[in-house]
């Protein structure tokens, strides 16, 4: 239950919930959307036993939702394509090139500004506290 202390510090809601949880927590965040913002939802619902959102019942009518799902990576495909990817990187063929510039949550306009830069030397990282 996270919709009681979130509405404590946000009392109107707030702008944009990532809801990677699913349906132990969907109805909850929906909640804790304010009018006109957003839900995002990741993953795939489809798959969850009795599982069951009444679309018009259980979404604010001025609640945004969208989905991510990625059911095409999955199984058979995503796992030979993740194990040439680990050995790639153990054997040294392939390195993902992280910027050595680290950016603090609070920096985080500075670091979307940094990623359309020039100077940008690989992948940005923003740490979370």
């Amino acid at each position: 239950q996270v919709r009681e202390p979130l509405r404590q510090l946000y009392p109107q809601g707030v702008d944009c919930v990532l809801e990677c949880i699913g349906e132990a927590t969907l109805k909850d965040s929906l909640r804790c959307v304010r009018p006109k913002g957003v839900l995002c939802q990741t993953g795939a619902l489809k798959h969850v036993e009795n599982f069951s959102l009444h679309v018009l019942g259980e979404i604010p009518s001025s609640v945004k939702v969208t989905c991510y799902e990625s059911d095409g990576l999955t199984g058979a495909v995503l796992a030979p394509l993740l194990e040439r990817l680990l050995n790639a990187i153990q054997q040294g063929k392939l390195s993902i090139p992280l910027d050595p510039t680290e950016f603090s949550l609070a920096q985080y306009e500075a670091a979307m500004a940094f990623l359309d830069s020039k100077d940008r030397k690989g992948k940005v990282v923003v740490t979370v506290p």
